[in-house]
């Protein structure tokens, strides 16, 4: 994607992209400037010759996973070569190299000379520009206003590409991730749909990081107080399961409660989270997809403490049983069970060894009502597996057959 070009009155970075006091293409990125991980902490080498601060400022926010600002638009050509130091390190390194400092407030730092700071730089009013590519500019106008963002947003007919906005660092920063959120290739004819998850006691990202784990990862999205508005469409048609799955986590517990996935070998969710149940430990729960009897993770809400205790009782559960022949289906066609079979054993994953077709069990004179029986050997739970999976993939009306 092309990155936006900015213009604005006042020297200013939002998440890690910085923005200048006049019309400026957008600074490239240096690629001796490793920006792999979000981590204050860690260790990077930097070897910089004639690079632009913004650029250098730019990568070392996106390194620290903050919002610099920067006030001074003054060009500065830095040169510095920094061997295995923290990222705080080399930025309060350039910091006093250059004779900068800075002033922080949450996640946001501003930058600039020590003179030209002020503590209520965080509270003024500042107009900016942002151009967008692919969704005109009186669409997302219309959004800023609809969902209620902190800033003054408008734009002219003539320049539908071009919206100016007026707040404070910390609106103008919410608009952006919102621009950024929408303004995406294939969005050209944008109707303003997007779902909205609320939360009432855990933080909004740490309900983005639990959907994650359980392979629900959010690309386009905006958090907004206790809001997360959402416009990753790919994601509409299982809602009521992703809400269903927050709502198990939107406890006060969930603030300071361990959440984990674990992964089984042996026996399904359905079965790991009615064995936790039986032993009872208290304060932990289990969350399981909706395809419960045939998904391999469970997600464990627990206390910090009980993580190693719950880790240790699903590894005793989670073992190979001792193996049973059980039946599974009949059909009066054998031709229809070889196909049941083939397809059960491919998803989950039992030999196709271990399943049996019998003889017609019906006497030779009632030719016309033949009935043959697919039968396994296997562990009860795998059995239970097997059944599922037939009952919700073989076509019964076709096959005449009947769950046993």
């Amino acid at each position: 994607m092309k990155q936006k070009k900015w213009a604005t009155l006042t020297s200013l970075l939002l998440a890690g992209s910085i923005v200048c006091a006049a019309s400026l293409p957008s600074p490239a990125r240096s690629s001796e400037i490793p920006l792999s991980s979000f981590d204050s902490t860690a260790i990077i080498t930097m070897d910089i010759r004639g690079a632009d601060l913004r650029d250098v400022l730019s990568a070392l926010a996106l390194k620290m996973g903050v919002n610099i600002v920067l006030v001074d638009s003054t060009p500065t050509v830095v040169n510095i070569n920094l061997k295995n130091v923290p990222v705080k390190k080399a930025f309060e390194q350039i910091m006093q190299s250059y004779g900068l400092n800075y002033i922080q407030n949450e996640d946001t730092m501003v930058v600039g000379k020590p003179e030209t700071l002020q503590t209520g730089f965080f509270t003024e009013m500042i107009l900016t520009r942002i151009d967008t590519y692919f969704v005109t500019s009186d669409k997302i106008v219309a959004l800023i206003g609809q969902l209620g963002i902190p800033v003054k947003a408008f734009s002219v007919d003539s320049q539908p590409k071009k919206i100016w906005l007026q707040g404070t660092v910390q609106g103008l920063k919410k608009a952006k991730e919102l621009i950024d959120s929408i303004d995406i290739e294939g969005q050209t004819s944008f109707n303003l749909e997007y779902r909205t998850l609320t939360l009432n006691q855990i933080p909004p990202q740490r309900a983005v990081d639990l959907l994650d784990k359980i392979g629900i990862s959010l690309k386009h999205y905006v958090i907004l107080d206790n809001r997360i508005l959402v416009f990753d469409s790919n994601f509409f048609g299982q809602w009521e399961q992703i809400e269903s799955v927050l709502k198990q986590f939107d406890v006060q517990s969930g603030k300071e409660y361990k959440t984990f996935v674990y992964q089984l070998r042996n026996i399904v969710a359905r079965d790991a989270k009615k064995r936790l149940e039986q032993v009872g430990i208290k304060d932990v729960k289990a969350v399981v997809p909706n395809s419960e009897q045939f998904a391999r993770d469970i997600i464990i809400v627990c206390p910090p403490y009980a993580e190693t205790e719950v880790r240790s009782l699903l590894s005793g559960m989670d073992v190979s049983l001792t193996k049973v022949k059980a039946p599974v289906a009949y059909s009066n066609s054998s031709q229809t069970l070889n196909e049941a079979r083939d397809l059960a054993s491919e998803m989950s994953g039992v030999p196709i060894g271990s399943f049996h077709i019998s003889d017609n069990i019906k006497p030779q004179s009632d030719a016309e009502n033949s009935k043959y029986i697919l039968w396994v050997e296997e562990t009860p739970d795998r059995i239970q597996l097997i059944k599922d999976l037939i009952e919700d993939v073989v076509d019964k009306k076709d096959s005449g057959e009947e769950k046993k």
